[in-house]
């Protein structure tokens, strides 16, 4: 199942504020159209989950939902933050590298 570092939730935590959204709202990542008819992966702020959604983090102000299209793919990755001259990133990882690189993970989005 994919997990979420501590960096990236106090990113989305921030991002949120920054969009003057209220602490109940929730980050769903589903497909999206890319490049060429390509895939691409959206990140969006909601209310709630949409049908068959995964829920990654359930806590009071700060849930995570996942579209079905993307459990499979996602088994085993990270969704980490780092820093970069334009702001803060988010980047999927594999949870191996993050153990590797000391990563902390958000402990509510291990199972």
């Amino acid at each position: 199942m994919l997990q979420i570092t501590e960096a990236a939730e106090q990113a989305i935590r921030l991002i949120r504020e920054d969009s003057e959204l209220p602490e109940s709202t929730a980050l769903r990542i589903a497909p999206i159209p890319g490049p060429e008819g390509g895939v691409a992966i959206g990140f969006a702020f909601t209310d709630g989950p949409d049908d068959g959604d995964l829920t990654i983090s359930d806590k009071e102000d700060f849930r995570v939902y996942l579209a079905p299209d993307l459990t499979r793919a996602f088994d085993g990755a990270a969704l980490d933050a780092t820093a970069s001259e334009e702001g803060v990133e988010l980047e999927l990882r594999t949870q191996a590298e993050l153990h590797e690189n000391g990563s902390r993970l958000d402990e509510s989005s291990e199972n």
